[in-house]
C-alpha cells in the first residue's frame, strides 16, 4: 500500500482499536486483581469473559456505526462504510485473543502465552499475503486478511485454555461479573483515555493535513510502538509472577522498581539503534516514500520509553486496586495530548503532533508515578539502573554467548 492507503487504514483500524480498548471496560487489568489472595477458578473466568466478549462486540458495533455517521467528514474522511466493516470484523476475534490469553498467562504458563503472541503476527502476515493475491482492492484484502487471522487464533485460544487451563465446564459467575464490571467501570475511561492519547494524533493528522501525512505517521508510531514488545514482555513476566504465587506487597513493590530499570536499560539501547538505523529500516521496509516518517519517529521513542514505564508501575496499582488512580492520569494525558495536537498540527506539523503525544504521556507517567512511591518506600532515583543491573545483563550476553 502507498502512504495514501496507509493512512487510510490507519484510522479504521485505531477507530476500531479504540472502541476494543472501551469495549474490554478494564476487564482485562481487573483480572489481575482478582488474582490476589484468592484460588481463582479459571473455568468461571472463561464463562464470564465470553459471555463478556458477547456484549462487548454488540457495543463496539454500535459504537462505530455511530461515530461513523456523526463524524464522518471529520474522522473518517476517505474512509466507506464498506471498509470499516471490514475493519470491525477483526473486533470480536480481538477480544476473544485478548480475553483468553490473558487467562493463559494468569495460569502462570508463558510459554503458551508467548506463543500466542508469537502465532498472531505469523497468521497476520500468511493470511494477509494470501488474500492480497486474489483481492483486488489491496485495502480490503489487507483489512480482510488480518479479520481471518484472528479468527484462527481465537479458536486456538479457546482450545489451549479449555485443554490445559480450564478443563472442567465454564460458567458465569453472576457475583464475579457484577464485581468486576463495578472494578472496570473505574479504569475503563482511563485505558480508553490511555489508548486514544496514543493514537488521537492519527485522527488530528487526517483531520487537518493529506492521507500521505497520515501514512507517514502511522508508520512512525508503529515502528516506535514495536518498542512496546519489551515493555509488554517484560510486564508480561511480571504480572504472571504476580498472580501465580502469593507475594506480599512490598515484594511487588520491589520487583516493579527492579523490572523498571531492566526495561529502561533495553529500551535506551534499543532506542539508540533506532535513530542510528532509522532510515535505513524504513526505507528497506517500506521504501523512500516513507522516509519523511523518520523525524516523528525519533521524537515518539520518548514517548515509547515513558509509556513502558507507566505500563510496568500500572501493574502494581493494578494490583493494589487503584483503578481510579490510573483513570485519572491517563485522562489528563490524553486530554494534554488532544490539546496540544491540534494547536500543533497547524503550526508545526506531525512532528508537533508526535511532540504532543510525548507531552501528554509524561503528564500520565509523572500522575502514576506520584502515587506509586507514595504508596512504597521507593523514590524516583531508584528508578536509575544500578551497577548490579548492568552486570546481570552483561553476564546475560556472555552466557548466551558461551552456549552458542
Amino acid at each position: 500500500m502507498g502512504p495514501s492507503n496507509r493512512g487510510i487504514y490507519a484510522v479504521i483500524l485505531q477507530s476500531v482499536n479504540i472502541f476494543i480498548a472501551l469495549g474490554q471496560f478494564g476487564l482485562i487489568d481487573v483480572m489481575l486483581s482478582q488474582t490476589k489472595g484468592q484460588n481463582l477458578k479459571f473455568e468461571i473466568l472463561a464463562g464470564n469473559s465470553l459471555f463478556f466478549i458477547l456484549l462487548s462486540t454488540i457495543f463496539i458495533a454500535l459504537g462505530l456505526l455511530i461515530s461513523y455517521f456523526l463524524f464522518s467528514n471529520i474522522i473518517y474522511n476517505n474512509v466507506t462504510i464498506r471498509l470499516l466493516f471490514f475493519g470491525f470484523l477483526f473486533a470480536p476475534f480481538n477480544l476473544i485473543i485478548t480475553f483468553f490469553n490473558r487467562i493463559i498467562q494468569l495460569s502462570g504458563k508463558i510459554i503458551l502465552y508467548n506463543k500466542v503472541t508469537f502465532l498472531l503476527q505469523i497468521f497476520w502476515l500468511i493470511n494477509i499475503s494470501i488474500w492480497l493475491i486474489f483481492w483486488k482492492n489491496s485495502l480490503e484484502a489487507v483489512l480482510f486478511g488480518l479479520a481471518t487471522s484472528q479468527f484462527i487464533l481465537a479458536i486456538y485460544c479457546i482450545y489451549l485454555v479449555k485443554k490445559n487451563i480450564a478443563s472442567d465446564r465454564w460458567h458465569i459467575d453472576k457475583k464475579l461479573f457484577s464485581q468486576s464490571l463495578k472494578d472496570g467501570s473505574k479504569m475503563s475511561i482511563g485505558i480508553f483515555s490511555a489508548i486514544l492519547g496514543q493514537q488521537i494524533g492519527i485522527f488530528i493528522i487526517n483531520y487537518y493535513m493529506k492521507p500521505e501525512q497520515v501514512g507517514w505517521y502511522a508508520i512512525a508510531l508503529g515502528l516506535s510502538t514495536m518498542i512496546f514488545l519489551l515493555s509488554r514482555s517484560i510486564r508480561t513476566v511480571l504480572q504472571s509472577w504476580i498472580g501465580s504465587v502469593n507475594k506480599t506487597e512490598s515484594e511487588i513493590a520491589e520487583q516493579t522498581i527492579i523490572t523498571s530499570r531492566y526495561f529502561l536499560i533495553c529500551s535506551i539501547l534499543v532506542c539508540l539503534m533506532v535513530i542510528l538505523f532509522g532510515k535505513i529500516i524504513i526505507s528497506i521496509i517500506y521504501g523512500s516514500a516513507y522516509l519523511p516518517a523518520y523525524s516523528p519517529l525519533v521524537i515518539l521513542l520518548f514517548f515509547v520509553i515513558l509509556r513502558g514505564i507507566d505500563q510496568i508501575i500500572s501493574s502494581y496499582l493494578t494490583y493494589i486496586k487503584h483503578f481510579l488512580t490510573l483513570s485519572i492520569a491517563s485522562t489528563i494525558g490524553m486530554i494534554s495530548t488532544l490539546i496540544m495536537s491540534i494547536y500543533f498540527a497547524q503550526t508545526i506539523g506531525i512532528n508537533g503532533v508526535a511532540i504532543a503525544t510525548v507531552t501528554g504521556q509524561f503528564f500520565a507517567v509523572s500522575i502514576v508515578g506520584f502515587i506509586f512511591f507514595k504508596n512504597t518506600n521507593f523514590a524516583i532515583y531508584d528508578l536509575v539502573p544500578k551497577k548490579n543491573d548492568f552486570y546481570y545483563f552483561g553476564n546475560q550476553i556472555i552466557n548466551i554467548i558461551k552456549k552458542r
